[in-house]
């Protein structure tokens, strides 16, 4: 499969996952009731209008250009990244997405999961703190990698 398939497959899929949990979610469960599935974990249905964990911009449209500009960034890095950065990026481009439109279409976005005394939030959530994570873990393997060889190769005199 040629990488820019796979990339975007990767997109797609992850944004119709969210999407699709969103959708079933909030049209089975009545909005801010629970549905207990584990002690810790339940589902639910809320529109978030803040950022993130609660946030609240006072300005809805500010949200949205900020998403986009942080997007378009993240799109550009990914031209020039390592493979499984570019997995990383293509995970935070499909949740950035995927809540960025729901931002447009309901003024918030739809946060479904709960885990009991932290917080509610949804596949897209996951997916961004999934990317950032696989970037990190990338970035700070190659630091290591670098200062490895670099204390290995003999200085030129």
């Amino acid at each position: 499969m040629r990488p820019s398939i796979f990339y975007t497959a990767l997109f797609a899929t992850l944004f119709f996952i969210d999407q699709a949990v969103k959708y079933l979610l909030t049209s089975t469960t009545p909005q801010d009731a629970l549905r207990q599935v584990f002690p810790f974990f339940s589902l639910t249905s809320t529109l978030n209008q803040g950022v993130a964990f609660g946030f609240v911009l006072a300005v809805p449209l500010y949200g949205v250009l900020v998403s986009c500009v942080v997007l378009g960034f993240v799109y550009l890095w990914h031209s020039y990244a390592i493979p499984l950065v570019r997995v990383g990026v293509i995970s935070i481009t499909a949740g950035g997405v995927s809540n960025m439109l729901d931002r447009l279409r309901f003024g918030g976005i739809r946060d479904v999961l709960y885990i009991h005394g932290f917080t509610v939030f949804n596949c897209a959530d996951i997916w961004i703190i999934y990317g950032v994570g696989v970037i990190t873990y990338v970035l700070f393997a190659q630091r290591i990698f670098i200062k490895k060889t670099a204390a290995k190769v003999p200085l030129r005199q």
